[in-house]
């Protein structure tokens, strides 16, 4: 069985979607009534989809500026970011998921297929400018965290996205921290981006897996074996906070 903290708080909410999403849900079976699951597990609503957003800008834009020592502006971001949203919801709105020959990678990281559309609902307006004024303020306020941004630029690598796992018992553990940002002499930092109009959930238990899945899990590049000073001093650091 594999775990996550996102599959973990579905099931709490849904066993019945955990089911349909995690175990019924296949792009490859030949049962129409597991590949029509596996469509209907693209869809999301509009917070979801806004918060998405927010992290394909600050990863696939952000970042590699960082990364190569260029120069990046709020004021770019939040352009760039606008014509994401617009072209993003022109392909929600068309509802594509239902088109012969559906494969959403072709659209890459735009496809997006809403909840409230699938079901007979609508998009109002007034939520669609509450999304696009949330999508600012995240990055206008991540750029405002200068402390942040001053590591994220003297780091010495920044990995986005990396699967990473370790056993726990029975069952595989399986974590994808948004950001890691390593530093020579310094234990590695573990970034989560999340994007909330009202901050009224803490994040600890996801982001101690994701330290505990950084520190137990195999390395699997040489990025963890030429940076293991730095596992080490989160090994020590977790066993002293425990």
């Amino acid at each position: 069985m594999i775990w996550s903290v996102s599959t973990g708080k579905m099931f709490e909410r849904c066993q019945r979607q955990w089911f349909f999403k995690t175990q019924l849900a296949s792009a490859k079976a030949k049962d129409q009534t597991r590949r029509h699951a596996w469509r209907l597990s693209k869809l999301q609503s509009l917070s979801a989809w806004r918060g998405n957003l927010v992290d394909q800008v600050l990863s696939q834009e952000v970042l590699p500026a960082f990364r190569q020592g260029r120069s990046i502006t709020a004021d770019q971001t939040l352009s760039s970011a606008m014509v994401r949203f617009d072209r993003q919801l022109a392909i929600g709105r068309a509802r594509r998921l239902h088109e012969e020959g559906f494969n959403p990678t072709a659209f890459g990281d735009d496809f997006v297929a809403f909840h409230a559309l699938e079901y007979g609902g609508v998009l109002a307006e007034a939520e669609i400018e509450r999304a696009r004024d949330e999508v600012r303020r995240a990055i206008e306020s991540f750029f405002s965290m200068e402390e942040l941004i001053a590591r994220l630029r003297t780091s010495d690598r920044l990995i986005t996205q990396r699967a990473l796992s370790f056993t726990h018992a029975d069952t595989t553990v399986r974590a994808v921290p948004d950001l890691i940002v390593f530093k020579k002499a310094r234990p590695p930092a573990i970034v989560d981006w999340k994007v909330h109009a009202f901050g009224r959930h803490d994040a600890w238990l996801q982001l101690a897996v994701y330290a505990a899945a950084l520190v137990r899990g195999t390395p699997h590049t040489m990025i963890f074996r030429q940076l293991d000073h730095s596992l080490k001093l989160t090994s020590g650091f977790l066993k002293s906070s425990c």
